[in-house]
């Protein structure tokens, strides 16, 4: 599978450069290309999919923490304002909405709650909820 993502790519080099117009090439889960969107593509990129991510693109790190429940749930809508994480983890509905179904999750397949997964584009990430929200 072969797609370009386009955003502001954030460089590991020796001056920790942000490219703001950049693409990132990719091919069979592999980086194929970074560089500025005012540079050509390599030919065998100039007809894929491209993907703008309006945001920051970190070429080759690996996501290493990822609530795994806002992965499959999505972010839960919030109601009102709260103080701090300690009083919105404590409603009936957030129990219900998210805590319940990532309970659920982890009880029926246990080996993914501290593990490594292939997301949807094939490359690796992290899973990590918080020991205290997931049964052990």
């Amino acid at each position: 599978m072969k797609y370009v993502l386009r955003g502001a790519a954030v460089t590991f080099d020796p001056r920790l450069r942000v490219v703001k117009r950049a693409h990132v090439a990719i091919s069979d889960r592999k980086l194929v290309f970074v560089g500025s969107s005012r540079r050509t593509l390599p030919e065998a990129f100039r007809n894929t999919p491209l993907v703008d991510v309006d945001g920051y693109i970190y070429p080759g790190l690996i996501d290493l923490h990822n609530n795994l429940s806002y992965t499959f749930l999505g972010l839960w809508s919030i109601t009102r304002k709260f103080l701090d994480r300690d009083q919105w983890r404590g409603q009936t509905r957030y129990k219900r909405e998210i805590r319940g179904p990532a309970e659920l999750l982890a009880l029926a397949n246990p080996e993914l709650r501290f593990s490594l997964f292939h997301a949807a584009d094939g490359f690796p990430a992290g899973v990590g909820d918080d020991p205290g929200d997931l049964p052990s």
